[in-house]
């Protein structure tokens, strides 16, 4: 079974649970190591870099996405007060 399997993700996601960024850099250093050592091999074509970077990468939970098109802040029409000047 390919790594990270799917034990191997619901641990990782318990131990990156508040720090997806730093789960997003591990991962990424594993593709990239992935990349280098299925580069070694005498397969006769390349490694599939989209399928490494579908099988590391795609399956980490996204925090909330801001909509295209709506800026940050503005919600239904209303928009969040400007912070307290200083």
């Amino acid at each position: 079974m390919d790594w990270p399997c799917p034990p191997a993700r619901l641990l990782l996601a318990v131990e990156y649970r508040r720090n997806l960024a730093g789960l997003a850099v591990y991962l990424g250093q594993q593709l990239a190591v992935a990349m280098e050592d299925l580069g070694r091999l005498d397969t006769g074509s390349p490694p599939n870099g989209n399928a490494l970077y579908e099988r590391f990468i795609t399956w980490i939970e996204r925090k909330r996405e801001v909509p295209v098109g709506r800026p940050r802040g503005v919600d239904q029409g209303r928009v969040d007060p400007e912070p307290p000047e200083l």
